[in-house]
């Protein structure tokens, strides 16, 4: 995995290379992906780009299975704190232990931007061969 300049303009578009962002492969499915440069967990806020990028149906279905159980998690673990005192710590130590896990696997597996220049974005773990597409179609730099 590695990183990449890719205009603003271009991801808003889908003016990308036809090239899987997470494998690399030739792949034609466009996919709108929320991204949050520079953004963290604890603080979500911040300018807002919906990217196009082609990414295969399987890792968006992973992607969006990832979510939907960390949200589930966190409401056990919300559940089990509330319960805590009759029923102990254990299952809510469990419950946040899980939702730390899905959080990081899913983040890791996933594509991540922070801010480079003004009209410009720095996509973060995306594969080499879509790396080396935008490089040959735009001319912009790798990091």
């Amino acid at each position: 995995m590695t990183r990449v300049n890719v205009r603003i303009e271009d991801l808003e578009t889908g003016n990308v290379p036809a090239v899987s962002v997470l494998s690399g492969q030739a792949c034609r499915n466009p996919v709108a992906i929320p991204l949050r440069p520079g953004s963290r967990p604890w603080s979500p806020g911040g300018r807002k780009i919906v990217a196009v990028l082609p990414v295969e149906p399987a890792r968006v279905r992973e992607h969006k299975v990832l979510t939907n159980a960390s949200w589930v998690v966190l409401v056990a673990l919300a559940a089990a704190l509330l319960a805590a005192f009759a029923v102990g710590w254990v299952p809510a130590a469990i419950a946040f232990v899980l939702y730390a896990l899905f959080v990081v696997i899913g983040d890791a597996r996933w594509i991540g931007a922070k801010p480079n220049e003004r009209d410009s974005v720095m996509l973060l773990r995306v594969h080499r061969a879509f790396a080396h597409a935008v490089v040959d179609q735009y001319g912009l730099p790798t990091r």
